[in-house]
């Protein structure tokens, strides 16, 4: 009970500071973490507000910490009890809307056509079509180009930066960090269900960089999905692990699978068992084992496209990165779908996506 009329205090200090403030000017150049420390928390309550709620790491920024909290905060009770957001089905369905939005509005689709040249037109030209996409023999003249992360990359000319025609050296794209992730289809929850009362839904979970990573990376993010948000059968639950890239994807996330998930037989059960467990409360048992993989997938993302000296863009031209729109919903890019380039001729700045 103390420890909660700690974590509940600190919760409105950190709702209540703010830029101009004392103490937010007093910590200005200190780390989230030293902020913590700095008002004598238990390290169970650090743990919680660094890893839990902000999901930050030990090299955040304070403002970053604080602008993290406010927005846990603020983003709870809007759509239930937690401040985080799932589609049904799964995250396929969030660039399947942004599809149908773009129809909708008078987007043309360009299917398994390559893109060979993007050339920058002169304002003087008229039409207010600034850009030009060279594919095979046509020309498709527009104001806005939207194409995924990975679409000039395949064409071969982007290596020799030939393809972006017209372009100013300074703004070419290149590539910035990558993840290692992890798709594992278990026989039971984490927790068991006495922490998915009522068969689950959707879990996150931070985990902390595990022994032997170096602290400037953020550790490893889980999303858990049960049947109920419509990714798998009953009984079965479907698990993604998110980390940083270093080596491999089956060694990057090692640690933090063994942490959570089994690969071993012991105390393993059908899916038809596995729900009957969840209908009868005969979950002590369960609740006492890790979920055991009955199939994994491994693979490498990239996380997104940086552009150099972006801010020395001509007041011509803009490259807005879309998936900021993601970012807002899920925290942390690192949930972030792939990011999409839109090109357009406007002033500079970046999208209100």
């Amino acid at each position: 009970m103390v420890e909660k009329r700690i974590l509940m205090k600190m919760l409105e200090t950190c709702m209540q500071c703010e830029e101009g403030n004392e103490e937010f000017e007093y910590n200005r150049e200190n780390t989230f973490l030293q902020y913590l420390e700095a008002k004598r928390l238990p390290p169970k309550l650090i743990h919680y507000l660094l890893d839990a709620i902000s999901m930050s790491n030990v090299h955040t920024s304070f403002e970053e910490g604080i602008q993290r909290v406010r927005r846990f905060i603020e983003s709870l009770g809007r759509y239930g009890n937690t401040p985080f957001l799932f589609p049904m089905y799964g995250c396929g369905e969030l660039p399947q809307c942004f599809c149908r939005l773009c129809a909708v509005f008078g987007g043309i689709y360009c299917l398994r056509r390559p893109i060979e040249r993007i050339e920058l037109r002169r304002p003087e030209e008229g039409d207010g079509k600034r850009l030009s996409m060279v594919i095979g023999e046509q020309t498709i003249q527009t104001q806005d180009i939207v194409f995924g992360s990975g679409t000039i990359s395949i064409t071969g000319d982007y290596q020799n930066r030939s393809c972006l025609a017209g372009l100013p050296e300074m703004i070419m794209p290149r590539k910035c960090g990558n993840m290692s992730r992890g798709i594992f289809l278990v026989d039971s929850s984490l927790g068991g269900a006495a922490e998915n009362q009522g068969g689950g839904g959707v879990a996150l979970l931070k985990l902390p960089p595990a022994p032997g990573v170096t602290t400037d990376k953020q550790g490893a993010f889980v999303i858990q999905l049960s049947h109920h948000s419509g990714t798998c059968p009953p009984g079965l639950h479907l698990i993604h692990i998110t980390c940083d890239a270093d080596i491999d994807p089956r060694l990057d996330l090692q640690p933090y699978v063994d942490q959570i998930l089994s690969v071993s037989d012991e105390g393993s059960q059908t899916p038809e068992n596995s729900q009957d467990q969840v209908d009868g409360e005969e979950m002590e048992d369960v609740g006492k084992r890790k979920p055991r993989i009955l199939y994994s997938l491994y693979f490498t993302i990239p996380q997104c496209f940086k552009c150099d000296n972006y801010d020395k863009l001509p007041v011509t031209l803009t490259i807005n990165i879309c998936n900021k729109f993601f970012l807002f919903l899920q925290h942390t890019q690192k949930f972030s779908s792939s990011p999409l380039w839109r090109l357009q001729g406007c002033e500079v700045g970046e999208s209100e996506y």
